[in-house]
C-alpha cells in the first residue's frame, strides 16, 4: 500500500543492535537488580558471620560469674523463717543454677515460664539480669490463707481459693496449727489440682467469713479465738437444714457450734451485721469466761439464742 511504512522485524533489529554494540535496556535492568540482591545477600551473610564472631569473642573475654536469684520487694510473710520451704520452691521454679549463663539471650524468658508454672506465683512483673550474675525478679505471690478439709486431709489455699502445694493430716493441724489457720469443712466442690481454684460458691462464702474473723482478730475483737476451729459451709444454700444458718463456726466443743448465718456484708435486713454478731459472742464470752458448750445462734436482732444439738 502506498504511503505506509513497514516496521523492521524484531529479529532484524536485534541483529542490527548486536552488530552496533547496543543492548536491551530491560535486560540490563534485570541484571542490575540481580547483582544488587546478590550484593545485599553477601553483605548480610558477612554481617551475621561477623556478629557471631564478635559475640564469641565477647563471651570469651567476659569474666565467669555465678548466677544468683534476687527477689525484689518480697512481702513480709515470705521473709519469715517459716516460709523458707516456699522460698526454696520459688528458687527451684526459676530453674537457675550457679553455672547458668547469665548472658544467654533467652534466660529471662525461660525464668518467666518456670515461675508462671509455680502455684506460689500469681503474676510475674519483671525479670532483669545483671552483669554481676544476679537475676532480679519482681512478682506477686499467693499467700497461704486457710485450709480446706477433705477426708481427713487439710489442704492449704490462698485468699482466692487457689490450692497451694502443702497439705497435712487434720490431727496435725488440730494439735499444732489451730491458731494459725481456720479450716473450711463441708465444701461441695471436688478437690482441684495444685494451682487451680477450688470450685464452689460455698467455699467462697466461707473464705469471706474467715477474712472477716482474721481482720477482727488482729483488731482484738475476737478474744475467744482460741475456741474457734473451722467454718462449716455444709449448709450453704440450706442444703442440709432449712432452719440452720448457711455458715456455721465449729468450736472446741464437739457437740456445739455457732450458728452464724449469711456471709459478712451480705446480711442486708435479713440478719444482724457481722459486727453485731461478733459483739453478741463477746458478751457471752465476757459473762462466762469462755464460749459455752451450746449451739449459739447469732442470727437474731435481739439477744443471742442458745440451744443444744438436735442431731447426732
Amino acid at each position: 500500500m502506498s504511503g505506509a511504512r513497514l516496521r523492521p522485524q524484531a529479529g532484524r533489529r536485534a541483529d542490527h543492535d548486536a552488530r552496533h554494540g547496543r543492548t536491551d535496556p530491560s535486560r540490563s535492568s534485570t541484571w542490575w537488580r540481580t547483582a544488587c540482591l546478590l550484593g545485599w545477600a553477601v553483605t548480610a551473610v558477612g554481617v551475621a558471620w561477623g556478629l557471631q564472631r564478635l559475640d564469641h569473642h565477647v563471651r570469651s573475654v567476659r569474666p565467669a560469674v555465678a548466677c544468683t536469684v534476687e527477689w525484689v520487694n518480697l512481702p513480709p510473710w515470705l521473709t519469715l523463717a517459716g516460709s523458707e520451704p516456699i522460698r526454696r520452691d520459688l528458687d527451684a521454679a526459676t530453674r537457675l543454677t550457679p553455672d547458668t549463663d547469665v548472658y544467654d539471650p533467652g534466660l529471662c524468658r525461660r525464668v518467666g515460664e518456670g515461675l508462671s508454672s509455680s502455684p506460689w506465683v500469681a503474676q510475674v512483673h519483671r525479670i532483669a539480669k545483671q552483669e554481676d550474675g544476679r537475676v532480679r525478679i519482681a512478682a506477686t505471690f499467693r499467700e497461704p490463707f486457710a485450709l480446706v478439709e477433705v477426708d481427713g486431709i487439710a489442704y492449704l489455699i490462698d485468699r482466692e481459693g487457689v490450692r497451694l502445694p502443702q497439705e497435712g493430716r487434720v490431727e496435725l493441724v488440730e494439735d499444732h496449727y489451730w491458731n494459725d489457720w481456720f479450716r473450711v469443712v463441708g465444701a461441695s466442690g471436688a478437690l482441684p489440682s495444685t494451682g487451680e481454684v477450688w470450685p464452689g460458691d460455698d467455699l467462697q462464702a466461707g473464705l469471706r467469713l474467715i477474712a472477716f474473723l482474721r481482720e477482727a482478730t488482729v483488731r482484738g475483737e475476737v478474744p475467744f479465738r482460741s475456741s474457734l476451729r473451722a467454718v462449716d459451709v455444709g449448709n450453704y444454700a440450706r442444703r442440709e437444714d432449712p432452719y440452720d444458718g448457711q455458715l456455721r463456726i465449729r468450736t472446741i466443743h464437739p457437740a456445739s457450734y455457732i450458728n452464724w448465718g449469711l456471709p459478712p456484708h451480705e446480711e442486708y435486713d435479713v440478719e444482724p451485721p457481722a459486727t453485731r454478731k461478733l459483739a453478741m459472742l463477746r458478751a457471752v464470752y465476757a459473762d462466762q469466761g469462755q464460749l459455752p458448750d451450746d449451739i449459739l445462734d447469732v442470727r437474731s436482732f435481739g439477744a443471742i439464742k442458745r440451744g443444744k444439738l438436735r442431731r447426732g
